[in-house]
């Protein structure tokens, strides 16, 4: 695995850390989830499968009619595959290319000042933040996040999915036993999180290179959601009744 550390210290404060580099366990599963899993929240493009984007075309065959959990047989036929790719000249200058374009956008960003306004618009002490997190580079389209970790690559600009993912993270840390306890289940918390990274488009504009977009299936609930956040006094507000409000939108959308 190849890593690199990168991080920023604030006066009386060490602000939190991203590893970046590669994990073959990782990459093997998520060529295997991007041939064989439905996006859950729908793609913008209107497609029912994830692209490959750098996944070798051959792949999808390898795995051919393979349904419902993961089939050991076919996760150690990719994982000898995704091997061989790794000795493929182009594939491997790919790799390290983009890990280390992602290094240095990931410098540019005023990181002190992402994560402090974070934690205001989460209304969670900086202090109780992961300490590091972890960005695994992937061939593939599709970026998912798991623990402290999350998936990049070259077809998502780093910091703009760095800052959607860490929300991600440090939401579902802070406030899922709370949705839950509102009647939430697993499903409709997991619509939550993509929902509320709308609130970048509010206070973290100036960090990200494009808006943040989101999900096909929320493109009506993300603007009511922006906007009760904004009637709620924003960052700085009440999260907590916000949050509330929100909770209640999710219970009564059909997704």
């Amino acid at each position: 695995m190849k890593t690199n550390n990168i991080s920023h210290r604030a006066t009386g404060l060490t602000i939190p850390i991203i590893k970046i580099g590669f994990n073959e366990e990782w990459e093997t599963d998520n060529w295997y989830c991007t041939i064989c899993k439905k996006p859950a929240y729908g793609l913008r493009s209107g497609r029912k499968k994830w692209k490959l984007g750098d996944i070798p075309k051959d792949i999808p065959k390898l795995v051919t009619g393979v349904k419902g959990n993961k089939d050991k047989k076919a996760l150690k036929i990719l994982r000898r595959r995704l091997q061989k790719a790794l000795k493929e000249p182009a594939l491997a200058a790919l790799l390290n290319q983009t890990i280390e374009e992602a290094r240095s956008r990931w410098r540019k960003v005023n990181k002190r000042q992402f994560f402090t306004l974070l934690a205001q618009v989460l209304d969670v002490p900086l202090s109780l933040f992961c300490r590091e997190y972890r960005a695994y580079f992937t061939f593939s389209t599709r970026y998912p996040f798991h623990g402290s970790s999350f998936m990049f690559g070259k077809h998502k600009d780093f910091a703009d999915l760095a800052m959607h993912e860490i929300m991600h993270i440090e939401f579902l840390k802070a406030y899922t036993q709370y949705c839950k306890d509102k009647g939430l289940d697993d499903a409709q918390v997991g619509h939550l999180k993509e929902i509320l990274t709308v609130l970048l488009n509010e206070d973290a504009k100036h960090l990200l290179s494009r808006p943040d977009l989101g999900y096909t299936k929320h493109l009506l609930i993300r603007p009511k959601v922006l906007r009760l956040y904004r009637k709620g006094g924003g960052r700085g507000g009440d999260f907590r009744l916000f949050l509330d409000k929100v909770i209640e939108l999710i219970r009564q959308s059909d997704f």
